[in-house]
């Protein structure tokens, strides 16, 4: 049987898995239960086997409203296949993701879906966000401005990653002409994603605005990392530049991610803007 859905229609997807924390993803899934615009379809993607509490929480949720849809995946496949997997389900004209620790403004969703409802020629559009480790509510947590020039966006790409992946809302169509996450990409399958889009000439850009806050815990430890350097690199020369500067930036991106701890922490702080 289809489904009409109304040209706003979005629907919303926060993957978990065992190592999710219970009380964090109670916070995430009730800050979109909260928004101004309802979600048509809200998913949680469960990535493989979870904890009796994780498992009890979201049955209470699915059990309580009717749009929440509980999409489980017989092992853990990574965020890349949790966020296929429910992108392949969906229908609604937008698709919108978050993680499973972090806190969405409640307007987030009215915000982006009125901005692409007025700009047909942006497909994935993220936010500012505000960084945050325990209460955002508390907190003065670092800001995180993001670009919202197309061009400084393509910019950005080769030396900082220029949409926060968990603030993203796309225009479900994009995916069939771009294509879905690969899968192979266990971390940083944001960045890989819209080099893909920049080479296809896709409008990515962001809201001015603080819409979503981001849990930031351990953020240096999990950059520093072999293997998600190497995807790193090898998301941003998937799509090049000629220009000096860029390439310049590029390698300095990629070479900070080895420095010693206290240095990324330091320049994590103070070199964004």
């Amino acid at each position: 049987m289809s489904h009409t859905h109304p040209a706003s229609a979005v629907t919303v997807a926060i993957p978990f898995y065992a190592k999710s924390h219970p009380a964090w993803l109670e916070q995430a899934i009730d800050s979109i239960l909260a928004q101004t615009l309802t979600p048509q379809v809200f998913y949680l993607v469960q990535d493989g086997p979870v904890s009796p509490e994780l498992a009890a929480l979201v049955d209470t949720y699915t059990t309580a409203h009717a749009q929440i849809q509980l999409l489980t995946l017989p092992r853990n496949y990574g965020l890349p296949t949790a966020l296929n997997l429910s992108i392949l389900m969906t229908t609604t004209t937008y698709y919108a993701r978050m993680d499973a620790d972090d806190i969405a403004h409640p307007e987030r969703l009215a915000k982006q879906v009125a901005f692409l409802d007025a700009h047909p020629e942006i497909d994935i559009l993220g936010t500012w966000v505000r960084e945050f480790h325990h209460d955002p509510h508390t907190e003065t947590g670092q800001l995180k401005r993001l670009p919202t020039d197309p061009a400084e966006v393509e910019a950005f790409f080769h030396y900082r990653n220029p949409l926060a992946h968990p603030s993203v809302m796309f225009r479900h169509a994009v995916f069939r002409r771009i294509g879905l996450y690969r899968a192979n990409f266990r971390t940083d399958q944001d960045l890989e994603l819209w080099g893909r889009a920049l080479r296809y000439g896709v409008g990515l850009t962001n809201l001015p605005e603080v819409l979503l806050y981001h849990r930031s815990l351990g953020v240096e430890t999990r950059r520093a990392e072999w293997q998600r350097i190497l995807r790193q690199a090898h998301a941003r020369y998937s799509y090049n530049t000629r220009s000096p500067r860029l390439n310049l930036l590029k390698i300095a991106a990629i070479a900070f991610r080895l420095t010693p701890p206290q240095v990324q922490r330091w320049g994590y702080k103070y070199l964004r803007g």
